[in-house]
């Protein structure tokens, strides 16, 4: 390779476009008593006492298991998910 060959392919180095950053995941304020990422949503299961919610994430999804019943603060929580008690 020349140097006017690495010269000429430069700019389109210089311009292609940044990889795309990922989604913040999902929180919430205060801490559940747990939280996972799965990409098996048949394997999810909520144990008595419990409630869980589901939020879509990438190719998977977040789940979130609340024991104590409170105000929560959602971050981050986009699509539609599902909860279960």
């Amino acid at each position: 390779m020349t140097i006017v060959t690495v010269l000429a392919t430069l700019p389109a180095i210089l311009m292609a476009p940044a990889p795309a950053q990922a989604a913040a995941a999902p929180t919430t304020s205060p801490t559940p008593a747990s939280r996972y990422f799965t990409t098996n949503i048949e394997a999810i299961g909520c144990a008595s006492g419990y409630v869980c919610a589901v939020v879509p994430y990438g190719d998977g999804v977040y789940v979130f298991k609340f024991y104590t019943y409170g105000t929560y603060y959602l971050s981050n929580w986009y699509g539609t998910g599902f909860v279960t008690n």
